[in-house]
């Protein structure tokens, strides 16, 4: 069990670290995917989190989070919670 936890982080993390790195991540599973882009705040103009999910049965559906912080941690942090839960609209909650 603990082992089955642990690759599920290292996977997140790794496409977390790679949004934060190109901008960009596909997370593909068998339940549909997630495609996501990140673009950074800048100092004059915030940044946001785009997401679109689209189900193996049919459905679809995406989101966009505004993120005002240059923080990376911040930025991490935020785009994390909105991506796990993308991840688990696939189920159709």
């Amino acid at each position: 069990m603990i082992k089955r936890a642990r690759q599920r982080f290292t996977f997140k993390s790794a496409k977390l670290q790679d949004l934060m790195d190109s901008g960009e991540s596909t997370i593909a599973t068998a339940l549909g995917t997630v495609n996501s882009t990140l673009v950074r705040p800048r100092r004059l103009r915030r940044g946001e989190f785009r997401h679109t999910t689209v189900r193996s049965s049919g459905g679809s559906g995406s989101g966009m989070t505004p993120l005002r912080s240059a923080d990376p941690d911040a930025i991490r942090r935020r785009i994390s919670v909105q991506l796990t839960a993308a991840v688990i609209s696939l189920v159709g909650g």
